[in-house]
């Protein structure tokens, strides 16, 4: 039988790891699908805007992952978040809100994926925003 102390580090780790995957999950199919797109009847434009929306999404990963790496680099217990994770959480926010109206002009299956993983990532910043 499990202990409810070794049941609530389960769940901790659950929720920890599944908030994290699906951005990350999601946006390495974007690049999947990005990289197997026939670009011959794509206008210029259109193009332009998923690479761009791929390089969006791609640095809001990482501010994402800078800013979970300094709440553990500083695991000391106050009611506040790290200045440097607080500051990259917030840029991140925005990068991800811009890579989430620029992921609308892409093209099929790489827009499912773009928009996919920008909603992960700003449901992920707000549960960074959220963590004592």
């Amino acid at each position: 039988m499990l202990s409810p102390s070794t049941v609530s580090e389960i769940l901790e780790k659950v929720v920890e790891y599944g908030t994290v995957a699906p951005p990350v999950v999601s946006y390495g199919w974007a690049l999947w699908s990005w990289r197997t797109a026939d670009y011959s009847a794509l206008r210029p434009w259109r193009r332009a805007t998923m690479v761009l929306a791929v390089v969006l999404t791609g640095v809001g990963l990482c501010l994402a992952a800078f800013s979970i790496i300094e709440i553990y680099r500083h695991p000391e217990v106050s009611a506040a978040l790290p200045e440097a994770s607080i500051v990259s959480m917030e840029v991140g926010a925005l990068v991800a809100l811009v890579a989430l109206g620029v992921s609308l002009f892409a093209k099929s299956w790489p827009r499912i994926a773009l928009v996919l993983s920008a909603l992960c990532l700003l449901w992920l910043f707000f549960l960074i925003a959220l963590s004592p």
